[in-house]
């Protein structure tokens, strides 16, 4: 599932379904911080006139003594999660538009959320066209080479061994920077 910040609420959502409702909501509130004080599933979620419904909610509410527990068909939710924010964090960030990932980024760090994995994807993104380029670079001594000492099969597969290197430098870069916690402009 999908795991989201509201304020001192924590939300796990199953499943996303095509008509934009939410299947299997957990939500966890620490209102102090440190302490569960309130725990919540809802077999659904959905949009109700702008505002999220949920349906099939049980509710467990803990206090220093006691908790008591609560079953409704339908409750409404206040929350500030938008549908369509939704939709972009359930996808991968590798499959995110420039325009997608910088909203996302904006809108984790606003909920005080961790960004790093949209950010990596954002300056990937935004450097292949250098990195394309500088494999057309490496490329192109191998295209030039003349005589008949070297032979086109040799070319090919030094330019394909030098290619797949530089791929792996990259990955295995990126994966390093993240571990370490170096800038996803770095990575």
């Amino acid at each position: 599932g999908l795991w989201l910040r509201d304020g001192s609420r924590f939300v796990n959502v199953g499943a996303l379904r095509p008509d934009g409702s939410l299947s299997e909501v957990y939500l966890f509130d620490f209102p102090g911080g440190r302490e569960l004080a309130r725990f919540a599933h809802a077999r659904t979620a959905m949009q109700v006139d702008g505002q999220w419904q949920l349906q099939e909610l049980r509710e467990s509410t803990f206090h220093a003594a006691a908790s008591t527990t609560r079953s409704v068909a339908a409750a409404p939710w206040s929350t500030s999660i938008d549908p369509k924010q939704l939709q972009t964090l359930w996808l991968e960030p590798r499959d995110l538009s420039l325009v997608e990932l910088g909203r996302t980024i904006q809108s984790l760090r606003a909920q005080h959320q961790n960004p790093l994995s949209y950010e990596v994807a954002f300056w990937r993104r935004a450097s292949a066209p250098l990195y394309m380029g500088m494999m057309v670079l490496l490329a192109v001594p191998m295209v030039m080479v003349s005589g008949r000492a070297v032979r086109v099969g040799e070319r090919a597969m030094l330019g394909a061994l030098v290619g797949l290197g530089c791929k792996r430098f990259q990955e295995m870069f990126t994966n390093l920077g993240l571990v370490t916690g170096l800038p996803p402009l770095v990575i």
